[in-house]
């Protein structure tokens, strides 16, 4: 059976583009990573902003 995960958008500290991720959002996102740690994923579809991806883990 597919199955299909609804992530939010993450809290920035501001309205801006390149405005950095709240504690709260970052540790929330450890935990979503944790969750699909061992989920096998066919496809990611994201929002282009940079805030949604995390290069610095």
């Amino acid at each position: 059976m597919n199955k299909i995960y609804v992530v939010r958008h993450s809290e920035a500290e501001g309205q801006s583009p390149d405005s950095q991720l709240t504690e709260r959002d970052f540790k929330q996102a450890r935990e979503l990573a944790d969750f699909f740690y061992e989920v096998k994923v066919d496809r990611i579809i994201s929002s282009p902003i940079e805030l949604e991806i995390l290069n610095e883990w």
